[in-house]
């Protein structure tokens, strides 16, 4: 389960930097957040709050699990989303890869 930690940390924060680059989006697009605060972008430094990217129907399904948004020294959120899981392709390995609630089903 580390080794999916891993690969998805990495992912999420290049396909961040993207969007973000890109100007295909801005951070107030890339988070979805199931904590309030006072604003999107406003925060205290090293505050936490739950991020997920993924669709919310596969959220806390499976492997999926929710990640950290840190705010920074300027109280503003980070642009990563840490230690957060999102879908992959279903592989025979005992876990729901894909989180759709369902264990190993690959086609062969």
């Amino acid at each position: 389960m580390e080794k999916y930690k891993r690969i998805n940390t990495f992912k999420n924060l290049v396909f961040s930097l993207f969007l973000i680059l890109a100007g295909c989006a801005s951070d107030d697009q890339i988070y979805s957040t199931n904590q309030s605060s006072s604003s999107n972008n406003d925060c205290t430094p090293n505050e936490t709050r739950d991020c997920y990217y993924g669709p919310e129907k596969t959220r806390h399904i499976g492997l999926c699990q929710d990640g950290l948004n840190i705010c920074n020294k300027f109280g503003q959120w980070s642009f990563s989303c840490f230690d957060e899981i999102l879908p992959e392709e279903e592989i025979s390995d005992g876990f729901d890869n894909d989180c759709n609630g369902l264990i190993d089903e690959v086609s062969e």
